[in-house]
């Protein structure tokens, strides 16, 4: 092996563009964050990438030539300076250097997770939670005054113990000499580590070889500083050339613009900032003129200051965010004037935060920018609002934190994607916010959701906020004119009432705008999407669980309504694009799964979502309903008692149920849209393979699983099934709970509701639900049962407005009543007495 202590900035490895690709990677420990807040540094595991292999530090053939970006050599140099040595395989750095190594590294994924095979991103959680403990750290020592750094700098000791080291076994360091005005490089030896490096450089940055001293000569002024510019670190700490005194002396007034960053409030706006580049020795008109003209330096006196070009694109992408994240299209339409000086906006501080520091690891942010990025980080930080106390003391932990994130955000006038994995309560987090909002507002709220929510929304707002007057604004049968919908807090629509009334609700002012199932206006170009962009509201909120669905198109298309400040009509479609857009969108942003935020709750959760019949559906149910009614009046009339007439009743009551479960039962050419069920599912099924979630769908009529086989087998979904006539009934089981490719398992309430072990499933949906709930829970108990290793949620769907409605109003308000009627474990429809079936039916 190779002595330890022949290690430069590439770590002494020898370059061949031909070898193997080599990158360092460094593990993170599951601990990161408490190791951190603990002691200020992390041990983390430092792996040598070779090809697809992985190979400890100590066990690399280091007589090898491998090929390294400039990125992954100065990470290995930086780690070799500070071990003093060629590091090992365990580390133990502080936030600090983590930072500086991600700094190095210029964007190349060098960190990862420990237990993940995917490296970390340069905008990740974790790597940006690192910047901000690095910066806090900082923050706590005085910043030495900046000073322009010199053209070449000392070796560091341990650069000067390598090169004693090759000096020592007979190989022969280069050397450079000259001024501004010239250069001569005398090539190392065939033997050193730098050797086929410098050659080729001098080959491609034209120095012409002297034969007479074997030395490489540049005689342009404006080439060798150009080069000075490029590779001036490189002279010493990378190819270890010997600077002679000469070179030392009649370069010494050379050097580095290396800009500073200052920031204050501007003054103007509340929010805004005004940010200062300052070049310390140039104005930054003379920078941009001198990388316009393709120049490397800017003479000043008689000081010559040369210009970094990766500097200088540092500056550009900083203003590249800060126009988009100001939405203007003009690349200088952000710029308040001229000299370095740009206003940022509020909602663009985070995204701006991080490159500002990148620019100027000095740099202190201002204790206003602080607080505002603190509140859009870290929605924990945020405080609750006071709610009214019907929702206040039902709403768990994790939803009053989306509540004072909800609040915070519209407080600043701002937008946000709550994308909260589903099942956590999206709808009760945003009537939190309504709550807050109906004791000060003066402007109705607005929600926009698919038809198959709005009953859903309107009946969840009168049961959390009984006080708020809220209106499902939909049907044919909908008012035309808002005046007289002027007493209501709260106004629910559908998506397609909202393209067909656009002119009623582009004239009105909102105090919020809440989109529900965002997913459905993600395509910018579509007409939805341009009417939502178009309303008027204080603030705008997004809902989803699949705010990206197949590119991170899709977000920006959502984030073009809720945070229009930051989208503007940009499609992301570059890598720069795709990485400013994931920054910009991340304090907007609030995810939560189960498995996150469910520690401390129950391992079973009830939900009910309530659908409006369809226009053809409701045509139906009225039908049977006059019908039923005049049966029972006829057989009052006719004197019918007992068990005639309960028999005559459940015929009628059974139409009614079909009618509101499934209505082509009774007329098959109706089109899958015209049940208000099935497209309900639809929506829930999609939601939950978003996530990842299997479902259980129990009904208690075969013709209506007939039904939604048809509907899963036109979309294109994998499912399972079983009713009383299946074989077989273990093996079909086991296939569901071992294949994951098969999301939903369609079964009859009878035949799967009992007896069997459906642990694949965590969703149970309850598509017709009826009098027993202790048939129902023994159904979702199917999937609630010993080896289920994840939360279970239970959803039932509700007909609004039918005797589904009525039978849970009646189940809520006589729950004891009802639990001695249902005899225990018999036929719950069989023991049914028919003082509550005139009952239910009459009312």
């Amino acid at each position: 092996m190779a002595d330890q202590d022949n290690v430069g900035q590439s770590g002494g490895l020898q370059l061949d563009e031909d070898g193997q690709e080599l990158r360092p990677q460094l593990v993170l420990p599951p601990n990161l964050q408490k190791a951190i807040e603990r002691s200020g540094q992390a041990v983390v595991k430092l792996e040598l990438r070779v090809g697809e292999e992985s190979v400890a530090p100590e066990n690399l053939d280091r007589g090898a030539g491998y090929a390294f970006s400039e990125g992954a050599a100065k990470v290995l140099w930086m780690l070799e300076n500070w071990c003093g040595r060629w590091p090992g395989s365990i580390l133990q750095l502080s936030t600090e250097r983590l930072q500086e190594l991600r700094s190095m590294a210029g964007g190349e994924p060098i960190f990862k997770m420990h237990g993940s095979d995917e490296p970390l991103q340069a905008f990740s959680e974790p790597l940006l939670w690192l910047a901000e403990q690095a910066r806090k750290s900082k923050e706590g020592q005085p910043s030495p005054a900046a000073k322009p750094k010199p053209a070449v700098r000392k070796p560091a000791a341990s650069s000067a113990r390598n090169v004693r080291s090759e000096e020592s076994s007979g190989v022969t360091p280069g050397t450079i000499d000259g001024s501004e005005h010239f250069l001569a490089i005398q090539l190392p030896s065939p033997e050193h580590s730098a050797y086929e490096e410098v050659r080729e450089r001098v080959k491609s940055d034209r120095f012409k070889l002297e034969p007479s001293n074997r030395k490489w000569w540049l005689r342009d002024r404006a080439r060798v500083l150009e080069f000075l510019a490029k590779h001036g670190d490189d002279i010493e700490y990378r190819w270890r050339l010997k600077p002679t005194d000469n070179f030392r002396k009649r370069t010494s007034k050379i050097r580095y613009l290396e800009p500073k960053i200052s920031v204050k409030a501007s003054g103007k706006n509340e929010g805004e900032y005004t940010v200062a580049v300052d070049w310390k020795g140039a104005s930054e008109e003379e920078v941009l003129d001198a990388v316009r003209k393709g120049k490397s330096h800017v003479e000043s006196g008689k000081r010559v200051y040369l210009v970094k070009p990766e500097k200088v694109e540092e500056v550009r992408q900083l203003k590249e965010k800060v126009r988009a994240a100001s939405g203007a299209m003009d690349p200088f339409a952000s710029f308040s004037e001229s000299n370095g000086k740009f206003r940022v906006k509020g909602e663009a501080l985070p995204v701006v935060e991080e490159t500002l520091s990148e620019i100027d690891p000095e740099w202190v942010s201002p204790e206003e920018w602080k607080e505002s990025v603190k509140r859009l980080r870290d929605p924990d930080a945020v405080e609750i609002p006071d709610l009214p106390d019907s929702i206040g003391s039902r709403l768990r932990g994790y939803q009053k934190i989306g509540v004072a994130w909800f609040w915070n955000l519209h407080q600043n006038r701002l937008g946000g994607l709550l994308a909260d994995e589903m099942g956590l309560g999206k709808t009760v987090q945003s009537l939190g916010l309504l709550g807050t909002l109906a004791r000060t507002a003066t402007k109705p709220a607005l929600v926009i959701c698919p038809a198959s929510l709005v009953e859903n929304w309107v009946h969840e707002a009168r049961e959390f906020l009984p006080s708020l007057r809220a209106h499902g604004y939909r049907g044919a049968s909908r008012d035309l004119d808002f005046p007289s919908l002027g007493g209501n807090d709260l106004i629910v629509t559908s998506y397609g009432t909202l393209r067909a009334d656009r002119a009623l609700f582009l004239k009105t002012e909102f105090s919020t705008v809440i989109a529900d199932e965002a997913q459905h206006f993600k395509n910018p170009s579509t007409e939805t999407a341009r009417v939502i962009r178009r309303l008027q509201g204080e603030s705008r909120f997004a809902l989803t669980g699949t705010p990206i669905e197949n590119s991170i198109a899709d977000l920006a298309g959502i984030g073009r309504f809720a945070l229009p400040t930051l989208f503007g009509g940009r499609r992301p479609t570059s890598k720069l694009d795709v990485e400013t857009t994931m920054a910009q969108v991340r304090p907007y942003l609030l995810r939560r799964t189960k498995a996150e935020v469910l520690t401390d709750l129950p391992e079973k959760w009830e939900s009910r979502r309530f659908v409006a019949l369809s226009d053809e559906q409701e045509s139906l149910y009225r039908e049977i309903r006059a019908k039923t009614e005049q049966r029972l009046y006829a057989l009052r009339a006719a004197g019918a008692k007992g068990g005639r007439m309960t028999a005559e009743l459940w015929t009628e009551l059974l139409r009614l149920r079909q009618a509101t479960a499934e209505p082509r039962i009774l007329n098959p050419d109706l089109p899958r849209k015209a049940s208000a069920k099935a497209e309900g599912l639809m929506e829930i099924i999609k939601e939950a393979m978003d996530g990842g979630s299997r479902l259980l769908v129990f009904s208690q009529f075969t013709k209506t699983l007939g039904w939604l086989r048809q509907d899963l087998e036109a979309e294109g979904i994998a499912y399972a099934y079983l009713d009383g006539s299946t074989r077989n009934r273990q093996a079909l089981v086991d296939r569901f709970n071992e294949d994951e490719s098969i999301p939903v398992f369609l079964l009859s309430l009878k035949a799967g509701g009992t007896g069997l072990n459906l642990t694949g499933a965590d969703t149970v949906v309850h598509y017709d639900p009826w009098w027993n709930p202790a048939a129902e829970a023994q159904a979702t108990d199917r999937a609630h049962r010993i080896g289920q290793t994840r939360k279970v949620q239970s959803i039932k769907l509700i007909g609004t407005g039918t005797v589904e409605e009525k039978v849970l109003q009646m189940q809520d308000e006589k729950r004891e009543l009802l639990g001695n009627l249902f005899g225990g474990e018999g036929d719950s429809e069989s023991v049914m007495n028919l003082e509550s079936l005139v009952e239910l039916l009459e009312s």
